[in-house]
């Protein structure tokens, strides 16, 4: 009698989805309030800084612009220096945006480049994040003790 007792039927697993469909919509509205946090915070946080973030992308789209008035130009270079003049120009604009938008509209731009451009905005997060750490070093030892 090996075979009797195979033919019977699961009993249906209505409860046990009906959970995980609970469950689902929980986690939803979990992210939902987390994204919501972040940007009230991420509001604050850039009301607070904006001016003086703005103001040191200033300073680098100036360096930049330093950088390519001592150097001569050169058929070689063209293609290098016309990139640094691009860059330093974008890096003033985007100075100014951020000095005249609000926050808000700023969270809603970087968060649509971000979607069009993932792996960029991934290389960008990631080279902020090596000249905020080099900042912070250099400024932790230039403090006095």
């Amino acid at each position: 009698m090996l075979g009797m007792g195979t033919n019977r039927r699961r009993p249906a697993r209505r409860h046990d989805k009906k959970n995980q469909h609970q469950g689902q919509r929980t986690t939803v509205r979990s992210a939902a309030f987390l994204l919501d946090v972040a940007r009230e915070q991420a509001t604050l946080y850039g009301e607070r800084y904006r001016n003086a973030i703005a103001q040191i992308i200033t300073d680098m789209a100036l360096s930049l612009y330093d950088n390519l008035g001592r150097r001569r130009r050169t058929q070689a270079g063209a293609a290098q220096q016309n990139a640094i003049e691009e860059t330093a120009l974008c890096l003033a604009r985007a100075a100014d945006d951020l000095r005249t938008a609000s926050v808000p509209d700023l969270i809603d731009d970087i968060e649509a480049a971000a979607r069009r451009h993932p792996l960029l905005f991934l290389s960008a997060v990631a080279a902020g994040g090596v000249l905020i750490a080099h900042l912070l070093r250099a400024d932790a030892q230039t403090e006095p003790d």
